[in-house]
């Protein structure tokens, strides 16, 4: 098998790049070690954003929750 691209692992950034060089006109393998992509803890994301309520008020990191 030849390719001009071997991407090593299927997770969000393996799968972005493949899919963002799949633009272009290359041959490319993307190789994941697991039955499926996303399927380790990428697949498990559920896109919460943790709002940091148990910050110290007036800290850097409870103002940027805030914003």
């Amino acid at each position: 098998m030849n390719a001009d691209v071997v991407v090593i692992g299927a997770a969000i950034t393996g799968a972005a790049v493949a899919r963002e060089l799949s633009r272009y006109s290359l041959d490319i393998i993307l190789v994941e070690k697991e039955a499926d992509f996303c399927f380790g803890s990428t697949g498990a994301n559920t896109g919460t954003i943790h709002a940091g309520y148990h910050d110290l008020p007036g800290t850097l990191k409870s103002r940027l929750c805030v914003n």
